[in-house]
């Protein structure tokens, strides 16, 4: 069957490089858990680029041809591919409506990502390296693909820690929109009180100095991170993907935010 794509213009492609993506992407070719494309926004390896197409098309080229699609051409605006920290990743329209998705939820056995390799297919592996998705334009089954080994993970993985900002995934200083999270470290700040994400893996509301609530996490994990989720959860997750709190309830777009009264509220 032929892939209903909109060829992307030469221009458009060399300018990935150039793509605000870059602050969430931590190799060229890798998508990690937690990060997402943006639109124009690209992996890219050799004569081979994935991109998340401002028409809200994920496409698959080499070089100008193009090999794969999530077919979903004009179906939004401001769309976004993101791998989430369920197992799952998802194409998003800018109002959180999810198109497109690799079916992929709680088959990630820990930290898993995506590859775009030399060649030239896309594949999902999860924490123990097995193949658990993939575009199969290389024409091999999911066995017969190589995995990145342990230490170049674990080196973007290191890397991603430490270059990881929330300030530009805080919508604002007090409030949490959909598909943002709170890193180690980071809050949100209203007058007297803080919502923070401690480094020691505890999800704590503090009123200056006096702690009133927390999520009951402390060194249950490691480089944990809140996130709340187009799927209306609010999840704390572990550098490794396991989820240790939720509170789930949405109808549409949603957010958090630390009020004034001392209320943190979804």
């Amino acid at each position: 069957m032929a892939l209903s794509i909109r060829i992307a213009t030469t221009f458009a492609l060399a300018m990935v490089v150039a793509a605000t993506l870059s602050a969430r992407v931590l190799a060229d070719n890798v998508l990690l858990q937690g990060y997402y494309l943006n639109p124009g926004g690209a992996l890219v390896n050799g004569a081979y680029t994935f991109i998340m197409q401002n028409d809200c098309n994920l496409v698959l080229y080499k070089n100008s041809q193009p090999l794969w699609s999530t077919v979903t051409y004009n179906r939004g605006t401001a769309c976004f591919f993101t791998l989430q920290f369920d197992g799952n990743a998802v194409l998003y329209t800018g109002l959180g409506v999810a198109l497109f998705s690799t079916n992929t939820f709680g088959l990630n056995n820990g930290s898993h990502y995506i590859i775009l390799q030399s060649d030239g297919n896309v594949v999902m592996y999860n924490g123990s390296g097995t193949p658990i998705w993939a575009t199969g334009t290389n024409g091999l089954s999911l066995t017969q693909i190589e995995p990145l080994d342990a230490a170049t993970l674990e080196s973007l993985q290191h890397a991603k820690s430490a270059a990881a900002s929330i300030s530009a995934r805080v919508h604002a200083a007090n409030v949490l929109v959909q598909g943002y999270h709170l890193n180690p470290g980071s809050a949100l700040v209203n007058g007297g009180y803080t919502f923070i994400m401690q480094n020691d893996c505890n999800l704590v509301l503090y009123k200056t100095t006096q702690a009133l609530w927390s999520s009951r996490t402390y060194n249950m994990g490691t480089a944990c991170i809140f996130t709340l989720q187009f799927d209306g959860n609010g999840v704390l997750y572990t550098g490794v993907g396991s989820s240790l709190f939720g509170v789930a309830l949405n109808d549409g777009s949603h957010y958090i935010i630390p009020q004034s009264d001392g209320n943190v509220v979804m």
